[in-house]
């Protein structure tokens, strides 16, 4: 399989993960160690996102939180994190309607360690309700 082919393939494959994650509720998680929890309905209020990075591992991590609307391409980021070793790490972020749009998909982006990464996906689904997301890394 050529490097061409391959990239077609995992292009295609993210585009369908996106579209029948639109499908499937936000609170569904992408594996055990990720899951996003929020029923917006329709507030035109800002957009809370809350993050909460737990390191189930031995070893303390730096790191960072990426969130990312897959429409307008606005992302807000926390650099530089320190993820201690068998503790919690909390983390908000806010957005209006013009950041992410109500019905809009967005993602939540860990980055730890030496480049790894775990990726939840949620949508903004609008009321006063804030978006969780509870992942774990080591």
């Amino acid at each position: 399989m050529t490097m061409n082919t391959k990239l077609n393939a995992i292009f295609t494959l993210s585009v369908l993960m996106s579209f029948f994650s639109g499908l499937i509720a936000s609170n569904v998680p992408i594996n055990q160690d990720v899951l996003a929890q929020g029923l917006n309905t329709h507030n035109t209020g800002p957009l809370n996102v809350n993050v909460q990075v737990s390191n189930t591992g031995n070893a303390e991590l730096i790191g960072s939180i990426h969130v990312i609307s897959d429409i307008t391409g606005v992302s807000k980021n926390a650099n530089g994190i320190i993820f201690p070793s068998g503790q919690t790490v909390i983390k908000t972020f806010d957005f209006n309607q013009t950041e992410i749009p109500n019905g809009a998909d967005f993602n939540v982006e860990i980055v730890y360690g030496d480049d790894f990464s775990k990726i939840a996906h949620g949508v903004n689904n609008q009321t006063d309700m804030p978006v969780f997301f509870n992942i774990k890394i080591p």
